[in-house]
């Protein structure tokens, strides 16, 4: 959904509005929602991309620029890293169109990465401390 104001296309993007034009603006809660998916890992402009793709359904790739405000020639590496991390696909090559994976997996993705990683240190810092222990009581 969208409309064209003074110059400005004005669109609903996840419950904020968004507006695009000369460079772009977009308001408080869409600000936050694009801060909490960087926190999570992703780029400002993956994150742009990921909503607005998220609200417009499959896209074009000319049709998520105008809507999410991310250059052209940036987008495309935006949707591909998106790509690489699960939270889109090409759905149709030609035009190449895109289309949003359910973002629950790639947290738990991201989860389970962490929970591995913990476990590997920790386990390295319980086979150092002993040599660190001996270590120290050899001088």
């Amino acid at each position: 959904m969208g409309w064209i104001f003074l110059g400005f296309r004005i669109n609903l993007c996840s419950g904020a509005w968004m507006i695009t034009g000369w460079g772009w603006l977009v308001m408080k809660p869409m600000q936050e929602m694009v801060g909490r998916m960087m926190e999570a890992g992703l780029t400002q402009y993956e994150a742009q991309a990921y909503l607005v793709l998220k609200d417009l359904g499959p896209s074009r790739v000319t049709q998520i620029a105008r809507a999410s405000g991310v250059p052209r020639n940036k987008l495309y590496g935006a949707l591909s890293e998106l790509e690489r991390m699960g939270l889109a696909e090409a759905v149709v090559q030609e035009p190449l169109t895109y289309a949003t994976r359910p973002i629950s997996e790639f947290l738990r993705e991201r989860i389970q990465t962490l929970e591995s990683l913990m476990v590997e240190i920790g386990a390295r810092e319980a086979a150092q401390a002993p040599l660190a222990d001996s270590a120290g009581s050899l001088s």
